[in-house]
């Protein structure tokens, strides 16, 4: 029986927590926000820190503990950065997505927890504790055992049904977008090692047409270089006609030039 009334509980503030998120979002962004990790109105996290507190709540009420308010705020707001920085990276880690982020607010934990957010779940506590509490005891207590049994079974279907559907999305989602991210890296892989690839084969055609062009340009330079060598010795011999013509220096010059040009060419 004490079970059912922990799952009525917990979908009752798991309702009003998803009423609270979507009301406050929805104003802080002018615009429609449909908060929560499930498909239907419900936001988990607020039913299992209410049903936390109220347990805790009512083990202080059995045991005879007095406490006062601020240490009410105290355990909650401390109870409330367990759960929501344990639940975002738990989240993360299992579908890879945030549900919230509070990078941009002061005094964050890698954007999981923050400081107002804390004060503020404090606050939620103890308007929990001290105005919630009893009515909600009071309601499930005058309703019949059959009924809140039944109405558990149901409420426990309904969630089931939806969470399986919200993990299979998701997980298909996580499927469809890793298989997407590895087709793009492997695309992105052939497209620079093609790249690489035509840029050595640029770079080596380039080589070999600079080495043709070194070739010709010698060949070009030796070639007009043995004009001038002939027209010089001929000029020679028209100056010195009577030397011989086996160490004159017109012959001493062509034979320089001869063993020049050999050399340059067994060297291209």
């Amino acid at each position: 029986m004490w079970i059912s009334r922990y799952v009525v509980w917990f979908l009752l503030y798991s309702v009003l927590g998803w009423v609270y998120e979507s009301a406050y979002c929805t104003i802080v962004e002018r615009k429609w926000e449909n908060r929560g990790f499930l498909y239907g109105p419900v936001c988990p996290i607020y039913g299992f820190g209410v049903i936390g507190m109220m347990a805790a709540w009512q083990l202080v009420q059995r045991e005879g503990i007095v406490v006062s308010a601020w240490q009410v705020f105290v355990a909650t707001a401390l109870g409330s950065v367990v759960l929501e920085y344990v639940t975002s990276w738990a989240l993360e880690k299992l579908f890879h997505a945030r549900w919230w982020d509070y990078g941009n607010m002061p005094l964050n934990i890698n954007g999981r927890v923050c400081l107002p957010a804390t004060i503020l779940f404090g606050i939620m506590g103890l308007l929990v504790v001290y105005v919630l509490y009893q009515p909600t005891i009071d309601i499930t207590s005058a309703l019949p055992p059959e009924l809140i049994e039944a109405l558990s079974l149901v409420l426990v279907g309904l969630v089931s049904v939806d969470a399986t559907l919200t993990v299979t999305a998701l997980t298909r989602f996580a499927q469809i977008a890793a298989s997407t991210s590895d087709s793009v890296n492997e695309h992105m892989d052939q497209f620079v090692n093609g790249v690489v690839e035509r840029s050595s084969l640029a770079a080596d055609t380039l080589a070999q047409e600079r080495e043709k062009f070194e070739r010709r340009l010698r060949s070009s330079r030796m070639g007009e270089m043995g004009v001038v060598v002939a027209s010089a010795a001929r000029r020679i011999r028209l100056v010195t006609p009577s030397e011989g013509k086996a160490s004159g220096p017109a012959r001493q010059l062509e034979k320089m030039w001869y063993e020049l040009r050999h050399g340059s060419a067994r060297k291209a």
